[in-house]
């Protein structure tokens, strides 16, 4: 299932059968527009609040013919990919040199050139230093640098190519809740001053331990797991219907999922899974079929 691309071929060859994990994932993103001022708030915030993204977004509890150990199983298995390249960073980021200095340690596969792509393997702030040695131009280095961190998948990451904040972490959402996903993701970077002080007020000021441990709880269990601090989802999910109800557009119906989802405490995978345990692969894919 992989896209007969070049450049897929080529980074398949350099990061190994790894890669091939992404060539099945179904995944929901979301890009918004930042300004370069909001880049370490938004990378760090985005990144924490990957968890709930998870647990109320979890829809790949389903692989090889049975339910899986994981319900957001995509988020689990692209691990594979290794050096911490998919998922959420380990800490969080004072500065935007800071964060390209993370990416730059991060190993490059490979970089494109006029015959094709020449395969690199080494962490990218060792190519600068060589490239740089060659002569090679700022405006390249920039260039090689984009195509760099495009390759490095952290559940929020800023793009600089577009301007934007992608937020990756949520699952492609089920039919008919098709913008779940993305309105609450719009909301939370709406409003993220106040979703990041009541993370704050509940977790203290150093919440990256209890986040990220609630993420690998998110991965596996869904809205199962247990939140970091009582009524927190609650409340996020509360500020992300403000957030958006602030921007005039009625985009906050689109949350009306989300919020039966934490009322019944059953994320989209959990529905999922159950429906096949019931009654069998057959009605769980008459059931959620996307139709045209």
């Amino acid at each position: 299932l992989m896209t007969p691309a070049s450049h897929y071929r080529a980074l398949r060859r350099a990061a190994g059968t790894a890669w091939l994990r992404l060539t099945t994932s179904a995944s929901d993103q979301l890009h918004v527009d930042i300004t370069r001022s909001e880049i370490p708030t938004a990378v760090n915030w985005l990144n924490l609040l990957s968890g709930p993204i998870i647990a109320l977004c979890a829809n790949s509890s389903i692989y090889a013919g049975r339910a899986g150990r994981y319900q957001a199983g995509r988020e689990a298995f692209l691990a594979d990919l290794g050096e911490q390249r998919y998922g959420t960073p380990p800490r969080k980021f004072a500065t935007t040199t800071e964060w390209i200095q993370y990416l730059s340690e991060f190993r490059c596969f490979v970089l494109p050139e006029s015959t094709g792509f020449r395969r690199i393997n080494r962490p990218f702030s060792e190519v600068l230093t060589t490239e740089s040695k060659r002569g090679t131009s700022s405006e390249q280095l920039f260039q090689y640098f984009l195509w760099h961190e495009h390759y490095v998948w952290n559940s929020a990451r800023a793009r600089v190519a577009h301007s934007t904040i992608e937020v990756r972490p949520a699952c492609q959402q089920p039919p008919g809740e098709s913008m779940a996903a993305n309105a609450l993701i719009l909301g939370w970077v709406v409003a993220l001053h106040e979703a990041s002080t009541l993370v704050s007020r509940a977790l203290g000021p150093d919440p990256w331990p209890a986040m990220s441990r609630y993420r690998q709880a998110a991965v596996r269990e869904g809205l199962g797991a247990p939140e970091p601090a009582p009524g927190l989802l609650t409340g996020l999910v509360e500020i992300a219907r403000a957030g958006l109800k602030r921007r005039g557009r009625g985009e906050e119906r689109l949350l009306v999922p989300i919020q039966q989802r934490l009322a019944e405490r059953q994320s989209p995978g959990q529905r999922a899974q159950q429906i096949l345990r019931r009654s069998g692969m057959a009605a769980l894919l008459e059931q959620l079929r996307i139709t045209v």
